[in-house]
């Protein structure tokens, strides 16, 4: 007899003295490279986010962080023009350079209207949020459908993330400080985490700086000095990270060190700022 054999497939042969005869069990044996394999939790033939960057990303990216400039802008030079309204600065607190687009005066005739003052103030407010709530829930269903996340870890990053946006915009605190020790905290490879902590820091590091560049709270002599520092600092850190992962691969805890040290150096001088302005 020439015994059927299977791709993938192996079998174990048992034989008995009652039954001379070996009986055969199939067991399914899948080849390593098999593109059957997937991560536990994820479901077969699901898109992967890690390293995906499409078009519809870049474009709600954008779009939302050119909303919540755009808003936010408005939403400043508006109620700055409402403030100075019937004073002598009112011509340049409604006619700022940011907001040229909207004709000279035409500031100053919307927020003489109280209605349209009232409207335009709760307009720029309100419609950044919302859609930054439909981008969030668009990939929230993503994550849940088609990454196999839970919904209530989904939901933890999200709150981490909108109290580091909060944080960013209201105190100027770096987003790496809360980002990384999170990711860290949550299970994710300290070079995972170190990665993906730098590149969402770019969405609320440039989402702050254009909203701070164009009210005209921005230094910018001591921008381009700590800039280029920072520049320079920034390239020396992702070299060290990428020669722990490749020398000491086994041991993770080194990232995780530097991170931890980082952190506690941060945490120790806002600190003693804090003394100091209260002394």
């Amino acid at each position: 007899e020439a015994p059927a054999a299977e791709a993938g497939s192996s079998a174990k042969c048992t034989s008995t003295k009652d039954s001379p005869r070996p009986t055969c069990a199939s067991e399914s044996v899948l080849p390593h490279n098999s593109s059957q394999q997937h991560d536990a939790g994820t479901p077969p033939n699901s898109p992967k986010l890690r390293n995906r960057l499409t078009l519809r990303d870049v474009v709600l990216a954008v779009g939302t962080e050119f909303c919540v400039v755009t808003c936010s802008v408005v939403h400043f030079h508006a109620q700055s023009c409402q403030n100075a309204l019937g004073t002598s600065g009112v011509e340049a607190a409604c006619n700022h350079p940011a907001l040229s687009y909207f004709g000279q005066g035409t500031l100053q005739a919307w927020m003489e209207h109280q209605t349209i003052a009232s409207l335009l103030l709760r307009f720029t407010m309100l419609f950044p949020a919302c859609a930054c709530s439909l981008v969030l829930t668009f990939y929230t269903s993503t994550l849940v459908k088609h990454e196999g996340w839970r919904l209530g870890e989904a939901m933890c990053y999200h709150s981490m993330a909108i109290l580091t946006g909060a944080l960013a915009g209201l105190v100027g605190i770096g987003g790496g400080l809360v980002f990384a020790p999170f990711f860290l905290g949550m299970a994710v490879e300290p070079s995972v985490a170190v990665a993906t902590s730098s590149t969402c820091v770019i969405f609320t590091s440039s989402s702050t700086t254009l909203q701070y560049l164009l009210t005209d709270r921005i230094i910018m002599s001591l921008t381009m000095v700590y800039g280029i520092v920072n520049l320079l600092a920034s390239y020396s850190g992702t070299r060290l990270v990428h020669h722990l992962q490749d020398s000491f691969m086994a041991r993770r805890s080194y990232i995780s060190l530097i991170v931890g040290a980082g952190v506690l150096i941060s945490a120790v001088l806002s600190i003693s700022k804090l003394i100091r302005s209260v002394g």
